[in-house]
């Protein structure tokens, strides 16, 4: 018997939500690092509406699922707020109001908790009941594959953005600002490792390429993340459209419970009567 009666397309779902939840908390935190301020804790109140906001989106799915008895509409909500939050986060630019941030985070974040609570329910609900442990499994590890995935896929997104922008806007401007070409090699590496006497000392050095350095370079870091995000809405927008074809739940919404029953029974033999 397949482990899915009912395909609800859970592993797919499970897997974007594993891509999206992984992907935003890795690159959220790099966002803001390279964009907004590099102290740890304004970084850590930066990212807080994220896990908040999971919490209220779990709550939200749950109550929403309870009431109507049906997945469709429930999990067609959280992929659209997803795709919204991840659309806003692609216009962050640098010195940007906390609220252009604030918005996408916490729509990013009430969205992967939604999920998060509805994929293993879903999974159960469709499921032989002897299989049901089966189905969680697979569930989850598909969700952890996917957070995998979403890494990878990033992480080659941002570099090769980076490394495009700064070919294309960053050196450019550099020697318009007066660096001799030969000197900016040394200046990028020296800027990526943070050294400031080391970048004080590079021939040619003009008193206005450290300001264009450091404008263009935040201007490069919020191009090259708009990508990630770009990526993050298509995935997005394809969760959304599967959560529309989840077949009707209601039926299947009742208060059986399935629990494994293990014969414990001890069979004892006949007491034979002893002779006196």
């Amino acid at each position: 018997m397949a482990v899915f009666e009912q395909r609800n397309f859970v592993l797919t779902l499970s897997f974007i939500n594993g891509f999206s939840q992984s992907g935003c908390v890795a690159f959220m935190l790099q966002e803001v690092l390279a964009i907004f301020t590099m102290n740890a804790l304004l970084t850590s109140l930066y990212v807080l509406p994220f896990p908040i906001a999971a919490i209220v989106g779990a709550a939200v799915a749950a109550a929403l699922t309870y009431k109507l008895k049906e997945f469709r509409a429930v999990a067609t909500g959280m992929a659209a707020t997803l795709t919204l939050g991840a659309d806003i986060f692609a216009v962050i630019r640098p010195h940007i109001s906390y609220a252009a941030f604030f918005f996408p985070c916490a729509l990013a974040g009430f969205a992967t908790g939604g999920f998060g609570m509805i994929v293993p329910v879903l999974a159960t609900l469709s499921t032989p009941n002897h299989l049901i442990a089966t189905s969680v499994a697979f569930c989850y590890a598909t969700q952890d594959l996917g957070g995998a995935a979403g890494i990878a896929i990033f992480s080659t997104v941002l570099t090769t953005k980076l490394k495009r922008y700064i070919t294309a806007t960053l050196v450019p401007a550099l020697i318009e600002a007066g660096l001799p070409l030969t000197s900016v090699q040394p200046l990028l590496a020296d800027f990526a490792t943070g050294d400031a006497a080391a970048i004080a000392e590079i021939p040619g050095l003009t008193p206005t390429v450290p300001d264009v350095l450091q404008v263009s370079d935040l201007t490069v870091e919020a191009d090259s993340f708009r990508y990630i995000w770009y990526s993050m809405t298509s995935f997005a927008a394809v969760a959304m459209i599967i959560a529309a074809l989840i077949q009707p739940t209601a039926g299947r919404v009742t208060s059986e419970v399935a629990f494994a029953v293990e014969d414990t029974v001890q069979h004892v033999p006949e007491a034979k009567e002893i002779a006196m």
